[in-house]
């Protein structure tokens, strides 16, 4: 029953299964409960609209999110080291030698089929780290619609189109807009803020077919040992006329 619950939650986030033997499980989950009073709200409800990470403990994962993480090989765990704005942030640590590749991975759930999805966080990545960010409109079969990727190198691309090359060591603001339900033009714009730079703007990334929001997910897509920091996390729905 136990495990029941926690793949129900888990698909529920729009964590991504495998499929083993016919069957689809979850790459080792750690499932973090959400608080009583939360937990009662309807899903789409149940999302703070940011994340700080300053009422966390140091070493804490995330919580009221999907967590994928092996123990002793990587983790989602909130530090001191460095952090945007405030004194924590969200440390991602990637071990060698995983399988599968994506992980850790942090899944967020807010359903949306109308308005505008306004979706936003802080990223530091390090040398050798990848990055990837993407939402989706469905837990399993789904379609992909704003999806962020950042290499090795720090190139980064917005649905297949490269952008820019982000500096290692420093944060990056990266703020999205996307309009859902029947004012979804199947493209969403992109505001990046390099620390100690000028904002560049991005408008017209397409993403065909997107229409509703269910969740984002992100992923480390690395081969070997790499950090990178979250901070500010935000997932805002917005009324339109």
């Amino acid at each position: 029953l136990e495990k029941a619950r926690q793949t129900m939650d888990m698909t529920a986030l729009g964590v991504e299964p495998l499929k083993r033997d016919g069957q689809y499980v979850f790459p080792e989950p750690t499932y973090r409960p959400l608080p009583p009073d939360v937990a009662r709200l309807p899903l789409r409800l149940r999302q703070p609209l940011r994340r700080t990470f300053e009422d966390y403990a140091l070493g804490s994962s995330e919580r009221g999110a999907g967590v994928g993480a092996e123990d002793g090989v990587n983790s989602v765990a909130v530090t001191d080291e460095t952090a945007a704005s405030g004194k924590h942030s969200l440390k991602v640590t990637k071990g060698s030698g995983q399988k599968p590749s994506y992980l850790p991975y942090i899944g967020y759930s807010m359903e949306m089929d109308e308005g505008r999805l306004r979706a936003g966080f802080d990223l530091r990545i390090e040398p050798g780290a990848q990055f990837v960010y993407e939402c989706r409109d469905a837990a399993l079969e789904y379609k992909v619609g704003p999806r962020l990727s950042v290499d090795a190198q720090g190139w980064l691309t917005a649905n297949n189109k490269r952008l820019l090359q982000l500096p290692h060591g420093k944060w990056v603001r990266f703020d999205l807009v996307c309009a859902l339900g029947r004012e979804a033009t199947g493209t969403y714009d992109l505001t990046i803020r390099p620390s100690g730079a000028a904002p560049q703007q991005f408008d017209g990334l397409a993403c065909p077919d997107f229409k509703k929001f269910y969740s984002s997910v992100i992923m480390s897509p690395a081969n070997g040992p790499s950090v990178y920091y979250l901070d500010n996390v935000e997932i805002t729905p917005e009324k339109t006329k």
